[in-house]
Order: C-alpha cells, then structure tokens, then sequence
C-alpha cells in the first residue's frame, strides 16, 4: 500500500510528537519518584529524631522502655515498624518488630553509630517481602550511658504512591498519544495547506498562460525559494515555448516558398503546351526547388537529433588537418565557380577528441556560409593552432561582415543578417544554428567578430578532451 506526502508528514510527526511524549513523561514519573523517595527518607529521619528524643528518659532502665514501644506500636499492625536500641557495646537491650523477620543490622553500622554519626540504610524483610528505611543515631541517656537507637518504617506506603503514579501515568499515555495525533493531523495539514495553493496555481497554468508566476510571499522561506525555483522554470518553459512557435512558424514559412514555388511551376507545365526546351527547364526548376526542400528537412532532423542528444558513436581523436585537406576539394571547386580563393593555414597535428561526422559538418557550414557571402574576387582563411588544451578555429572572409547588434542573433534558427535576400544565396538559414550546436556538444565555444581589413571573422574553441555526451539547448 501505497502512502501519500500527507500521510508520510503525518506519520513523521507523529513518531516525533509520540516519542517526545513518551520520554517527557518517563522523566516526570523518575523525577516525581526521586521526589517521593527524598521526602520519604526525610519523613524517616524526622520519626527517628522524633522518636529518639521521646524515649531517651527510659534508657537507663531498658526493659521498661522496651514495653513503652511496644505499647506505642501494638496497635499500628497497618504501619509496619522496627524499632532496636543497642547499648554501648552493641548488645541489643530492645528489639520490636510488629512484623518480624527484619534483618540483623552489622556491628559495625552499630559502633559507627555511636560515634555520634548519623546511618541511613535499607532493611529486606525475609517472610512477606517488605522492606524498611531504616536510621540509626546516637542517644545519651540522663545517666550518661550511650545507646544506638534504630528505628526502620515500612516502604509500603512508598511504593503504593510510586504505583499510583505509575498507573496514572499509563491510563494518561493514550489520551496524550491522543492529542499528538490531533496535533500533528493539524500540523500536517497547515503546512501542506501551501503547496496544495501553489499545486492549485499551477494546475491553472496552460499553454495560454505561461505568463502566470507563483506568489511569493518575502519571508524568504523554504515555500519562497521553489516558488522562485517554479517561477524561474516557468520563464524558462515560457522562453522555450515562445522559440518553439517562433521555429515552428519560421520552417513552415521557409517549407512553404520552395513548395509554393514547386507548386506554381507544375501548376503553369499543365495549363500549356510545352517544347521540350521549356519542359527541360520546367524540370530544372522543379528539382532545384526539391533539393532545396530535401536539404532544409535535413538540416531540421539533424537539429532535432542534437537537440535530443542523439549522437551515434563515441568520440574518438579527431585531425582537423586531414578534415580541411577532405574537404578542400569541394571547397576550391566551390570557391572557383564563385571567382573567390581559399587560404588554408593550420598548425600540425590539431587532434581533438570529438566526432568525425559532425565536425566535418561544422567545418563544412563555416565555410558555406563565407563562400555564400563573400563577393567575387574576396578570399576566405581557414587556419588553425593551438592553445594550451584548446585548439582554436578561425574562418574568416572577404565579405560584408556582419554589424554588432545581429552577432548574438546569426546563430539563431532561419535568421538572416539580410532579411530581404529570403534565402536568395541559397541557404536554409540553419547552418550556424547547427555549427554551434556541434560546438556546444563538443564543449567548446564559438564567437563571431570583425576582421581586420573588412570582412567576417568565426572562431571557434574546441578542447582537446573528451566532450560531454548532453547536448547544451538553446
């Protein structure tokens, strides 16, 4: 069975209140029982003085006072006594006891005695188990003769108010358990009494109103800290939400004009006649706009993948030499066509740990994005060195450059730093979104900057150690 946060709380307290229960009351019994045992040994003490100084007239004559105790205390059988007066060699002169059995008392707590010291003990009855508190103290008789007068009372009565006490305190347990119980069903629900506001609030939360925040109250509390904890998350849901609109409605934007475009050009092939010239460049058209279509699907399923950390493979060491050297042969080819030179210059034995796959695609979008900017005429650097446990990668072109209030911006999905090109270069506006995504799950950095003499400058940062398999979002 199952038992919920309310019930769990519940139970805690109750262990807590219970056991603190239990152990105040165990102390009040041992020290209300520490009190009856001091009260009773000075009662104790109070009735030998007492009894000491009353008889002390009738101890030169031994016999007559042995008959006045046992006069005084034939009639008390309910209040069990001892009563022996020893003379000063210890020989006892009187002995009464309305229960008898008591144990002898030793010599010695005897001569001690009569040395003028006050004795205090405990005497075990043999025949029905009572016990006695005893005393024992020095008494001069009027001719000057010294006697040990002990008198012992019964613990009988001690031990009935010590079980009085103790049965009190038990019939009293259940109805304290009692009240912890409602003491802590009524803690339980005023502390959770909050959070079921706060599970309220966010229960009202939807999609339409991530704009909505927790109250927080200012105490600074412990409610206070996850409300701002919730709150901070929900801005970051709200922000994550609002890209995802703003992403979704930029790919059916950026699907919707080669479909358009495709759609109109098969639409005018069937309201005409055509030669086989115009039907060749119909076709042309059409496949361009389904290569466009293919690339963009591509490059949103590769952004989908690292978003989800989804990487085949484990990183392995990684030459970004022999990587620029496999690449170069499209990237002259591409560079000819377009009338711009490409520079490479790199430091030897560049390794980073990473994977070969999507480093080649970092490289490769680097540099697309600089041929595609760069005029005819303009060059394009590639180099690369090293830098204590970082290897750094610089693509710098010839080109436009970018302007400082959208260099925090070129990295964002479907953005362009010409909005009214429209993806005339060719592009599907993804290709930095992606390279710094392969840079962040490499751990590494990527900045852009002016370069010196005009032109646009992308550095990248790659450790050289192993990188982290989680993908950094955003």
């Amino acid at each position: 069975m199952r038992i919920g946060l309310r019930g769990r709380l519940l139970l805690a307290n109750l262990k807590t209140t219970g056991l603190a229960s239990i152990v105040l009351m165990a102390l009040a019994y041992f020290a209300m029982a520490h009190i009856l045992h001091r009260e009773f040994l000075a009662f104790v003490d109070d009735e030998v003085g007492e009894y000491a100084r009353d008889y002390q007239p009738l101890l030169d004559n031994p016999g007559l006072a042995g008959k006045q105790i046992s006069h005084h205390f034939e009639g008390h059988r309910a209040f069990p006594v001892v009563c022996r007066i020893y003379d000063s060699d210890g020989r006892k002169v009187v002995d009464f006891q309305n229960v008898p059995g008591a144990s002898p008392l030793p010599a010695a707590m005897i001569e001690k005695a009569l040395t003028g010291k006050k004795v205090a003990y405990k005497l075990e009855h043999c025949e029905r188990g009572y016990s006695y508190r005893c005393g024992l103290r020095r008494v001069i008789s009027p001719s000057g003769k010294h006697f040990a007068f002990e008198m012992g009372m019964s613990t009988r009565r001690l031990e009935a108010n010590l079980a009085r006490l103790r049965n009190s305190i038990l019939l009293a347990l259940p109805l304290v358990l009692l009240i912890n119980f409602v003491v802590a069903w009524w803690a339980t629900r005023s502390t959770l009494a909050p959070f079921g506001t706060m599970l309220a609030h966010l229960g009202r939360i939807r999609s339409s109103s991530l704009d909505d925040r927790l109250p927080v109250s200012g105490q600074g509390d412990e409610l206070d800290r996850l409300a701002v904890a919730v709150n901070d998350m929900l801005a970051e849901v709200e922000k994550a939400f609002a890209m995802v609109k703003e992403f979704t409605g930029d790919a059916a934007h950026e699907l919707r004009t080669p479909l358009a475009k495709l759609n109109l050009t098969l639409e005018s092939s069937l309201s005409r006649e055509l030669s086989a010239d115009q039907a060749r460049e119909i076709l042309d058209d059409a496949y361009e706009q389904c290569v466009r279509l293919r690339s963009l699907v591509d490059d949103l399923m590769l952004l989908a993948r690292l978003d989800a950390g989804e990487v085949q493979g484990e990183p392995v060491p990684c030459d970004l030499g022999s990587l620029v050297t496999d690449l170069g042969e499209f990237w002259n080819d591409a560079a000819q066509s377009r009338g711009v030179r490409i520079e490479t210059n790199l430091d030897p034995s560049l390794v980073v740990a990473g994977h070969p796959v999507l480093l080649r695609r970092l490289l490769a979008n680097l540099a697309e994005n600089s041929l595609r900017y760069t005029p005819a005429g303009g060059n394009i650097q590639v180099s690369g060195a090293k830098h204590g446990n970082s290897v750094v990668l610089c693509v710098a072109d010839s080109g436009p450059g970018i302007p400082p209030t959208e260099r925090d911006r070129v990295f964002r999905r479907f953005y362009r730093s010409d909005q009214s090109r429209d993806g005339a270069t060719g592009g599907t506006g993804l290709g930095l979104s992606i390279a710094r995504k392969i840079v962040n799950l490499h751990r590494g950095t990527i900045e852009v900057a002016d370069k010196k003499g005009g032109g646009c400058l992308f550095r990248a940062v790659l450790p050289t150690g192993t990188p982290d398999q989680e993908v950094e979002h955003g």
